[in-house]
């Protein structure tokens, strides 16, 4: 049987002419608001923290599983990136390398060109 706000009021009403003021508002305090069929129980709330605990647990779960995933993926970068700064490093010392020799040429080449005009001149 569903109780509405006028039955709710009825009672409240028998009470203070049966009972008094102070006891009928005391009865109407321990009866709920609503209908005892919307009330949760103890054990719906176990139940529902037991669906909640399932469905969270899943998601955490996944989550942490991508998150080591994204993890493998940055310590594979890191190691491109070792890699790379490597190849950068190598690449500078050739380049230093080549510059030295074709500034060595290019001295070289300058004095032999002065000494043949030197000769041709003189």
């Amino acid at each position: 049987m569903a109780v509405n706000e006028r039955d709710r009021h009825q009672l409240y009403e028998t009470a203070r002419r049966e009972l008094g003021d102070a006891e009928a508002d005391y009865l109407m305090a321990a009866l709920p608001p609503v209908g005892w069929a919307d009330i949760a129980t103890k054990h719906d709330l176990h139940e529902l923290e037991g669906r909640l605990d399932g469905r969270l647990g899943g998601r955490i779960d996944g989550l942490e599983g991508r998150i080591d995933g994204l993890d493998a993926r940055i310590s594979g970068l890191e190691t491109r990136i070792g890699g790379l700064e490597q190849r950068v490093t190598g690449l500078d010392d050739a380049l230093r390398s080549a510059t030295t020799r074709f500034t060595s040429l290019l001295v070289g080449q300058t004095v032999a060109i002065m000494s043949m005009i030197g000769l041709v001149a003189a």
